[in-house]
C-alpha cells in the first residue's frame, strides 16, 4: 500500500484529505475529496477548493487505515472519470 505521502495526497487544514488531477494548463482539473463524517467516510470530488457534494462511502469500523485507504481509492476514481469526460 503507497503511503500517502507517495500518492498525492494532502491533508487541509479542516481535517479532509485532497488530491488534484489534471494539468491546469493543459485541460480541465478537478480535486478528489475524503473525510470521515463521525464514524463513516465520505468522497467528493470538485473544483472550487471543496466538493460539489459529499457521497458517504463506507463504515470506518474494522482497519481504519484500510478503510480510509478504500475511500480514497473511489473518491480517485470519480475524479479520473470526470476528467475523462473532458479530455
Amino acid at each position: 500500500m503507497a503511503t500517502v505521502r507517495d500518492s498525492g495526497w494532502f491533508r487541509q487544514a479542516d481535517g479532509v484529505w485532497a488530491r488534484n488531477f489534471g494539468v491546469e494548463s493543459i485541460y480541465y482539473v478537478t480535486t478528489a475529496y475524503v473525510r470521515l463524517n463521525g464514524a463513516r467516510f465520505e468522497v467528493g470530488t470538485g473544483d472550487k477548493g471543496a466538493p460539489d457534494a459529499w457521497q458517504d462511502y463506507c463504515a470506518s469500523d474494522g482497519c481504519l487505515q484500510e478503510q480510509e485507504y478504500k475511500a480514497k481509492r473511489r473518491a480517485t476514481a470519480m475524479a479520473k472519470r470526470i476528467l475523462k469526460g473532458f479530455k
